[in-house]
């Protein structure tokens, strides 16, 4: 078996595992019930309730935002050619933080359910940010780095104010409280109606990925030599950015933000395949998931009971991963 194919079921045996001790890391909730819930032995009761309603539906939204953010991510940095570039920092995240904001606190209308008006306003305040953020970096078709992350901090800032003085102004404390509680990333409200749109956006985003690989790794030569390879730049960015702003907007919409995923695991991946290998971006997904749920477990152990918010603990546990690939001298972006 291949390096990869190892690396793969690594991945997919660690993921597995950490499904297993998320579901059971807590209460009196053990293997022999989630085994007869799995094979339809048990269908009512307490143990049902908390495992079908409540931990499943959890650790499953846990494992396709992981893996979507991880996605988006390494979408965000092939496109501008640009290692520091996350949903962060091109503004995609707080753009759809912000559009959430204005959803719960009221003020966009709500034209369909409120599971899924979210993510909409979400993509669309998200999309139109990052496009504002990539257009302002812009000069003779190249993506210039300085500007880009001038831009999208400055333009970060001043979404995440507009966010705050939402919090700030908020009439209803029923309405604070899910504006608090949602901007520290957390999982805590997930449920079975927010996995399908979750799996669809993410599993067209990794086919679509596969599709254009090869476009991808042209535009990390440049717009320029990409064009002269025949890539067509303007629709493959602008496809680019429509898949990430969707991937994104649709997590930031279900858990709030969460840091440091679409930053630091692809650059992982390449590390360990190559960033031009053709399964980079499955293995971005599952390293994602691996993370996120790892993240989950950590804060299911330190605060029993209800929990640390995620979001907080991807932020304290990204920090030294980034700073590792940071002072890793072996590796370097693109290669």
């Amino acid at each position: 078996m291949t390096k990869l194919g190892n690396n793969i079921w690594l991945l997919v045996a660690v993921l597995l595992a950490l499904l297993s001790v998320a579901i059971l890391v807590e209460g009196d909730i053990t293997i022999t019930h989630l085994t007869d819930l799995i094979t339809g032995d048990l269908t009512e009761g307490y143990e049902y309730i908390v495992l079908y309603s409540i931990r499943l539906p959890k650790v499953v939204v846990i494992t396709m935002v992981g893996a979507s953010l991880a996605v988006a991510g390494y979408i965000l940095q092939q496109l501008v050619n640009n290692p520091l570039a996350d949903p962060y920092l091109l503004s995609t995240a707080s753009g759809a933080a912000l559009g959430v904001n204005l959803t719960i606190a009221g003020i966009l209308p709500a034209f369909t359910s409120f599971l899924y008006v979210m993510p909409f306003y979400g993509f669309i305040f998200g999309f139109s940010s990052t496009v504002l953020v990539v257009l302002i970096s812009t000069k003779q078709k190249q993506v210039n780095t300085l500007l880009l992350v001038i831009a999208g901090v400055s333009l970060t800032s001043l979404l995440t104010a507009i966010t705050s003085l939402l919090v700030f102004y908020s009439d209803s404390t029923s309405k604070l409280r899910s504006m608090l509680f949602w901007a520290m990333g957390s999982f805590e409200k997930t449920q079975w109606e927010q996995v399908p749109l979750i799996v669809l956006v993410l599993s067209s985003s990794i086919v679509m990925l596969y599709f254009f690989r090869k476009h991808l790794f042209m535009l990390m030569m440049g717009t320029v030599k990409a064009q002269m390879l025949g890539a067509s730049v303007r629709r493959i960015q602008f496809i680019m950015l429509f898949f990430s702003t969707l991937l994104v907007s649709v997590c930031v919409s279900i858990c709030g933000p969460i840091g440091f995923v679409g930053l630091i695991i692809p650059h992982f991946s390449r590390s360990f395949i190559g960033a031009t290998h053709r399964y980079i971006v499955l293995f971005n997904a599952f390293l994602g998931a691996v993370f996120l749920l790892s993240c989950e477990l950590i804060a299911q152990l330190v605060v029993t009971g209800i929990g640390l918010p995620v979001g907080i603990v991807a932020s304290f546990v990204g920090l030294p991963f980034f700073l590792y690939l940071l002072f890793n001298k072996k590796y370097r972006f693109g290669q």
